[in-house]
C-alpha cells in the first residue's frame, strides 16, 4: 500500500511528459502546415513527394527544441506534479567506445530478429504488420523507374534524419527525463515506447513499434551514449528498408 502513491506519482509525472512531447509535435505539424501553405515549402511533384519525407524528421526535430524549452520553463517553476529534478537519477552509465559499438551490433540484432518473430506471430494470429502504405509506394514506384528524388529523400530520412530526431526526442530527452526526475525507469521504458509506436500511425505495426522502442531505449541505458541508440534505429531502417526493394 505504502507503494502506490509513489507509482501513482511516477506514472502522472511521466504522462504528463509524454503529454509535453506531443504537444511539441502539434507544434512542428502546424509549422509546416504553415510553411506549406505559405509556398514556402513545395507540395507537387517529385520534389514535393521528397520534401513529404523529410517532413516527418524535421517535425521532430521541432518538437524535440519545443519540448526542452518547456521543461527548461517546468524545471524552473519546480512543479511538484512533475517531480523533483533533485531526486536521485537513474543510471546513465557511459561505456568505452569498444563496449557502445558492441551494444549497438547486439541492438541491431535485437531489433530485427525481435521483429521478425514477432512477425511470424502476429501473422499466425491473423494480424500480419504492414509496412506504411506510402513507403510501400514510393519503393515500388523507384523500382518501376520512377523518379529516383522521392525514394532518394526516403533512404536518407528513413536511415539517417528519423533516427537521429527521433532518438534525440524519445530516448535523448523523453525517456531520459521521465528515468531521471523519479527513478523511474520501468515507467519511462513503457511511455517512451508507448510514444513512439503512436507517432508512426501505423496500427498493424504497432506491437513491432513498441518492441523497436524498448531495444532503442536499452541501446542507450545500457551505452549511456545516445548515438547508439541512433545506430541501432538507423540499422534497423536500413535493413527493413533493404528488404522492401530487394526482398
Amino acid at each position: 500500500m505504502s507503494d502506490a502513491p509513489k507509482l501513482g506519482a511516477r506514472l502522472r509525472a511521466g504522462v504528463l511528459e509524454v503529454g509535453l512531447a506531443i504537444f511539441g509535435l502539434l507544434i512542428g505539424t502546424v509549422l509546416f502546415w504553415v510553411l506549406g501553405a505559405l509556398g514556402l515549402l513545395p507540395t507537387e511533384g517529385a520534389l514535393g513527394r521528397g520534401v513529404q519525407m523529410a517532413a516527418g524528421p524535421g517535425i521532430t526535430l521541432v518538437a524535440a527544441l519545443s519540448y526542452r524549452a518547456l521543461n527548461k520553463y517546468i524545471d524552473a517553476s519546480e512543479n511538484p506534479m512533475l517531480g523533483s529534478p533533485r531526486e536521485k537519477p537513474a543510471p546513465f552509465t557511459r561505456a568505452s567506445v569498444g563496449v557502445a559499438l558492441g551494444i549497438a551490433t547486439l541492438g541491431i540484432g535485437a531489433a530485427i530478429g525481435g521483429s521478425f518473430v514477432l512477425g511470424l506471430g502476429l501473422e499466425a494470429v491473423g494480424a500480419p504488420v504492414a509496412e506504411q502504405g506510402t513507403i510501400v509506394e514510393l519503393v515500388e514506384g523507384f523500382k518501376a523507374g520512377g523518379d529516383a528524388l522521392p525514394f532518394v529523400m526516403l533512404a536518407i530520412s528513413a536511415v539517417a534524419l528519423a533516427p537521429m530526431a527521433e532518438e534525440f526526442l524519445f530516448r535523448g530527452l523523453v525517456f531520459r527525463r521521465i528515468a531521471e526526475r523519479s527513478n523511474a525507469l520501468p515507467e519511462a521504458f513503457v511511455l517512451s515506447a508507448a510514444a513512439f509506436a503512436s507517432i508512426h500511425t501505423n496500427p498493424a505495426g504497432f506491437v513491432i513499434y513498441i518492441w523497436l522502442g524498448l531495444v532503442f531505449a536499452e541501446s542507450y541505458r545500457r551505452s549511456g551514449r545516445l548515438w547508439v541508440a541512433m545506430l541501432v534505429h538507423a540499422g534497423n531502417n536500413a535493413f527493413a528498408l533493404s528488404l522492401l526493394v530487394w526482398g
